[in-house]
């Protein structure tokens, strides 16, 4: 007999070109990875889902693989899609208190923020936070609960994504028997895999290079301030290799994973690679240094795109704690060092956080946005919210609401 869905936390990502199926059991401090099963597709094109058939089979065929092996029946998940159209508007609310202010006023003045934001109806709202309130006109950070005011003020950063995609990968996964909990924004899944980095610092940028998309999440002063994508990523590494070598991509492909270098100083000038020609046209051995020039080059376009990003929202001066590189792409060796030394800002890799797991795989940068979204999910589960935001408040006040009228 299969398993309770209901002592575990599923998550589903349909990237640009995979899809990602994981399981956790949710320990004291730590999620253990107990299932996840990855499956190539064909389904999107220049960012967007356009085949949903071969979303719903490549889906199918993850759930089936779990479930055979982890003795599961999957019911319930929490899903993160692919969306090259993210964007984020500021929207503020005030309302008169004239009392202390209640929890029940926090979640009022946020509904009324979420409201109050000029969001197009082709636009889908996923995450509502608080950037900061006023209460007797001076500005505090974290909810002014008990403390006395006339008017209350919020100013909040509102996140939407497509409707159309989102209701689309809400359909294929209704077509394999599976109930969406909640939608959560890449950026914000693959944050929430550090959420203590992100918020206790005093500017970082979080970005997960993926398959065919960047994604970059900012936090000022602990709290979120930008999100954004890029529509640029490990598949253009692949494809600068095949055509600089004239090789095909299933090649370039291998030969990016197990001779690849950021660097062109990691590789030694004697080191060579047999690869072979499009069109049948023989094989030939290369340098290797000639492969690291050309992955050289698209790094720094790729690290340059991604600070200019950052650059052009004015909070480049502000990332005190650098940038944290995560995703598929943030696998190729030497390409911190080569941020580093080009642009001369702090890059690092992210570390494997609060997961525990026998297969590495789990903990590969390759899974940061399924394995953050299980992150996600813990956080509206349990009361501890890294950030303040309509979706995490509307849980728990529920929560403690029926706790309440349970003892009463």
């Amino acid at each position: 007999m299969s398993k309770e869905q209901s002592s575990f936390l599923t998550s589903i990502d349909i990237g640009t070109t995979k899809v990602t199926v994981s399981v956790a059991k949710p320990l004291e401090e730590k999620l253990e990875i107990i299932g996840f099963a990855s499956t190539a597709h064909r389904g999107f094109h220049q960012g967007q889902l356009v085949d949903p058939h071969e979303i719903i089979s490549a889906l199918a065929k993850a759930k089936r693989e779990i479930e055979a092996t982890s003795n599961i029946t999957l019911v319930d998940c929490w899903l993160t899609i692919a969306d090259s159209t993210i964007t984020t508007v500021q929207s503020k609310a005030s309302q008169s208190i004239r009392r202390v202010v209640k929890q029940s006023d926090i979640q009022n003045i946020l509904e009324a923020a979420q409201e109050a934001a000029q969001v197009r109806s082709d636009r889908e709202i996923l995450h509502v936070y608080a950037q900061s309130y006023k209460i007797n006109g001076k500005k505090v950070v974290q909810p002014p609960i008990a403390e006395k005011t006339n008017f209350l003020e919020v100013q909040t950063l509102v996140v939407t994504g497509s409707r159309r995609n989102n209701q689309t990968a809400r359909d294929c996964i209704k077509s394999i028997g599976m109930n969406v909990l909640g939608v959560v924004c890449q950026g914000v899944a693959v944050a929430a895999a550090h959420t203590e980095e992100a918020t206790k610092g005093a500017g970082i940028a979080i970005v997960d290079i993926g398959g065919s998309q960047t994604d970059i999440a900012c936090y000022i002063d602990g709290h979120l301030s930008y999100l954004g994508s890029l529509p640029v990523g490990g598949v253009n590494f692949t494809q600068d290799l095949a055509i600089g070598l004239k090789t095909p991509q299933t090649q370039a492909e291998e030969i990016k994973k197990n001779h690849g270098a950021a660097l062109v100083e990691l590789v030694s000038s004697d080191e060579v690679v047999t690869i072979e020609r499009v069109r049948g046209q023989g094989h030939e051995n290369i340098p290797v240094r000639f492969v690291s020039e050309i992955l050289e080059a698209r790094s720094e376009e790729t690290l340059g795109l991604i600070l200019k990003t950052i650059s052009d929202v004015g909070l480049l001066g502000q990332l005190k704690d650098g940038i944290i590189l995560t995703g598929g792409g943030s696998l190729l060796p030497g390409l911190p060092e080569l941020g580093e030394f080009t642009f001369e800002i702090k890059f690092k890799r992210a570390a494997t956080i609060g997961l525990l797991s026998v297969n590495p795989q789990a903990l590969s940068p390759v899974m940061a946005a399924s394995m953050g979204v299980l992150h996600y999910a813990r956080e509206r589960q349990y009361f501890e919210p890294s950030v303040f935001s309509v979706d995490t408040f509307k849980d728990n006040w529920m929560k403690l609401k029926s706790f309440i009228e349970n003892i009463l």
